[in-house]
């Protein structure tokens, strides 16, 4: 028996739906964590202890993240769909996939060593998301509406 048989044979009997519920109940959690966080740091980062943050975009970052993770929960929350239409537009793979890759070159500026796999694995990730932008990009003929129905 092959991964791809034992893979469908363990999570075959449930519904599709199920998975988008769990997936946006993680995404709910991860993207309130990441807002709770960030506006705590921002509001400590002005203080006495100065422990929030080192850097100035880092609140911020997390407040536009989390928001942006909790708009796409709610997505799967409402049922995105999945067979009709992607869950990220193309210019949020876009820019998802850029920030991506940015990290990747953000922790390799930090000196870590180019075998990291943190560095690999964020590079991966962000090639993979810039390449299937890429695609989806070119399948629609590149105009931002998508292909005429």
């Amino acid at each position: 028996m092959d991964a791809t048989s034992l893979f469908k044979k363990i999570f075959q009997p449930l519904p599709v739906r199920f998975y988008e519920l769990f997936v946006g109940l993680i995404a709910l959690i991860v993207g309130a964590a990441l807002i709770y966080l960030g506006g705590r740091g921002l509001l400590d980062h002005g203080g006495p202890y100065r422990a929030a943050c080192t850097e100035w975009w880092v609140c911020p970052s997390c407040l536009g993240a989390g928001a942006w993770i909790v708009a796409v929960s709610l997505r799967l929350f409402r049922g995105s769909r999945v067979q009709q239409r992607a869950l990220l537009f193309r210019p949020e793979l876009l820019v998802v996939s850029l920030a991506i890759v940015g990290g990747s070159v953000w922790l390799f500026a930090e000196e870590l060593p180019i075998r990291d796999p943190r560095v690999l694995v964020f590079g991966a990730v962000g090639a993979v998301g810039l390449w299937r932008w890429w695609t989806r990009r070119r399948e629609s003929g590149g105009s931002v509406e998508g292909p005429a129905a």
